[in-house]
């Protein structure tokens, strides 16, 4: 028996006549004559006995099949060993004597061809697979860049109206506490009990509007650093607005304003007692700053099918549109005196709205000059908050917490 090595080198391109039994009848070669003549040696020999054992054992079976059935076959096989033909490409054709025609050709080159091609378009798809993650990866880094400069051009557009609002609110009231406070000292000797106490009631008033900007603008800072606490809870929102109403009543009664209550019964929200209070709080106050005597202020708040609705609404002097556009943006002067000469921050209705978002509600307004305005704002009845989505999770006390009073 040849080796197998040397076997698998004379079976490049050649033919051989065997019967169904894998007896070897004649060989067929386009090889040289040397080579077909070593290969001549084994005429009437077994397939079994010449070929390669695996070879051998899927050859003859094919041989029996194809005798059998008088059917073509053809099938691949890769060698075991390191010898220069590693595939084979094998057709069997039987003919009407009951032998059969086995043809062997070597297509190493061909599939290793094929492999090389095959791992080349892989390499090409992985390549494209990674390109697009790539600049799939590129595109929301972009993404981010592009949200991250326009954050930090808010901030930086807001720290110049925050720079703004100080040099500019506040050069006034100090102006008229200066001013109110040298006259005083100068003249005092000079004027009489009832002037000083103009005098004082005016530096007062100064001194109480310089102080409730400076504390809406602390607020205004920590709210935008993330610093004030932030605690929801579920609780009874009747009975908190009914309780600041009752306080609101008597602040309205020195205008001779009716302030009404529409409150259903039994309503409750997931909220931030503190923050629901500062907006009620500075609502109330603007209606009332802006409502003349013997006006009407209506509290309403009703159940919605996922939130409750609370309505702030007065018969005031009202707003015109152009105002409204500017009413929550920071550094836009829409602070009105009201109609005995309160004064206002211009920064309590920011706060509002940022505090109504906060706790996922949303504040809207209406109102027309002369006719009066209507603020309405709504809050969840379950834990959907910003940073808890479980109303147990929230603290069962608010004693610690401050309560926030602005003005418009």
């Amino acid at each position: 028996m040849y080796p197998e090595k040397l076997i698998l080198r004379f079976l490049k391109n050649i033919a051989i006549l065997c019967n169904k039994d894998g007896k070897i009848l004649d060989i067929f070669s386009t090889k040289s004559n040397s080579t077909r003549k070593n290969f001549t040696l084994t005429k009437g020999s077994l397939i079994d006995d010449v070929l390669p054992r695996k070879l051998a054992a899927k050859l003859s079976k094919k041989i029996e099949a194809a005798t059998a059935k008088k059917k073509s076959y053809k099938f691949e096989f890769q060698t075991d060993c390191s010898s220069e033909i590693k595939f084979l490409e094998i057709f069997i054709n039987p003919n009407d004597t009951g032998n059969c025609v086995v043809f062997f050709y070597d297509i190493t080159n061909e599939k290793e061809n094929k492999l090389a091609i095959k791992r080349y378009v892989e390499e090409l798809h992985y390549n494209k697979i990674m390109s697009v993650q790539k600049a799939k990866e590129l595109a929301l880094i972009n993404e981010k860049l592009n949200q991250r400069e326009k954050e930090l051009q808010k901030i930086n557009s807001n720290k110049d109206k925050f720079f703004s609002i100080i040099s500019h609110d506040l050069r006034s009231p100090f102006t008229s506490l200066l001013g109110f406070s040298e006259f005083l000292l100068n003249e005092i000797d000079e004027l009489s009990k009832e002037e000083i106490k103009e005098f004082a009631e005016n530096i007062y008033k100064s001194a109480s509007g310089t102080f409730s900007l400076l504390e809406n603008l602390l607020q205004w800072s920590r709210l935008q650093t993330s610093k004030i606490e932030f605690v929801p809870e579920k609780y009874s929102l009747t009975e908190h607005l009914n309780r600041i109403c009752e306080i609101y009543k008597i602040n309205a009664l020195q205008k001779n304003i009716n302030l009404i209550t529409n409150i259903e019964e039994g309503l409750e929200v997931y909220a931030d007692q503190n923050m629901v209070e500062t907006v009620m709080r500075n609502l109330l106050s603007n209606a009332i700053k802006f409502t003349p005597r013997n006006g009407l202020i209506t509290v309403t708040a009703k159940n919605r099918s996922k939130d409750v609705e609370v309505i702030v609404a007065d018969t005031g002097i009202g707003m015109e549109k152009e105002k409204l556009q500017k009413l929550f943006v920071i550094g836009e002067n829409v602070s009105t005196e009201g109609t005995e000469n309160e004064k206002g921050t211009g920064l309590g209705l920011i706060l509002c709205k940022e505090f109504v978002e906060t706790n996922n509600g949303k504040l809207t307004v209406k109102s027309k000059p002369g006719k009066g305005t209507e603020f309405k704002f709504t809050l969840p009845k379950k834990g959907k908050s910003k940073l808890f989505n479980q109303t147990e999770l929230a603290p069962k006390s608010l004693s610690s917490a401050s309560v926030y009073k602005f003005s418009k």
